[in-house]
């Protein structure tokens, strides 16, 4: 019988910020996720769960020719 797994309520913050260098030709991008590095479940299992993603930083350069 499962016991019916309950895990606390929990809230992620993310930041994104966008830098034109070269207007319509060069830009960055900058995605910051889980900015408080917060310790979450992802899924709950009998018996374990699978954690969220811990920060994570992504970084994206666009260029049009």
């Amino acid at each position: 019988r499962n016991p019916g797994w309950s895990a606390p309520r929990f809230v992620t913050g993310d930041l994104m910020a966008e830098y034109t260098a070269v207007p319509e030709h060069l830009t960055f991008k900058f995605n910051l996720s889980n900015v408080t590095d917060k310790l979450y479940a992802e899924a709950l299992y009998t018996g374990h769960y699978i954690p969220g993603s811990g920060r994570q930083l992504e970084a994206t350069i666009s260029m049009k020719f």
